[in-house]
Formats: C-alpha cells, sequence, structure tokens
C-alpha cells in the first residue's frame, strides 16, 4: 500500500459560520488542535455511482484558511485567516497531511 492511513487528510463539516468565525464538528475526538490551520471547501456537484446510482461523495472547491482557535470535545471553533467568502453550513474542512 503506497499511502499510510496517516497520510490521508482528515474531513469535517461546517456546522455554522458567523461573520469570520467557522464552528465545525469534530474536536479532540479527531485529534484538532488549537493553532491549527485548515482548508476551507465548498461543496459542489454530487458524484454518482452510474451503476447503482447511490451518491458516492461531492466535487468541493477550495474557498479559503481557517484557524482553529478553541477546541471542545466534538467542535471547534476557527477564524477565517484568508477567503472564505460565501462560506456557510455543510460546506467542509480538511487538515492536510504533513509534508516530510
Amino acid at each position: 500500500m503506497a499511502n499510510k492511513l496517516e497520510d490521508i487528510p482528515w474531513q469535517g463539516n461546517v456546522a455554522s459560520v458567523t461573520g469570520t468565525k467557522v464552528t465545525i464538528i469534530g474536536g479532540t475526538n479527531v485529534g484538532l488542535l488549537a493553532g491549527m490551520t485548515l482548508t476551507l471547501l465548498t461543496k459542489g456537484v454530487d458524484v454518482v455511482d452510474p451503476e447503482s446510482n447511490e451518491v458516492i461523495g461531492a466535487e468541493t472547491s477550495e474557498i479559503g484558511q481557517v484557524k482553529v482557535v478553541d477546541v471542545q470535545e466534538k467542535f471547534s471553533i476557527c477564524v477565517i485567516l484568508q477567503g472564505g467568502e460565501g462560506a456557510k453550513k455543510g460546506d467542509l474542512v480538511r487538515r492536510e497531511p504533513e509534508k516530510n
């Protein structure tokens, strides 16, 4: 296996956006720490398996970066560092794997 499991980026959902404050689902339970920078993504068109008609994912577009400022067990508060225009509930955040 070429990729190790820890190289797979963690991805979570945006619960709410108020001004430059973004509340996300995921906290200490998924290893988030204050000071981490996450990529903010907006969801696009669903990707559908043509054989089963099952939605297997969605296209995404990067719209900015957020910084984790307060971490609870199951949610975190972030602030928008750059971009973030149009960020909304249901968008995604992703922790990119560390570069060696």
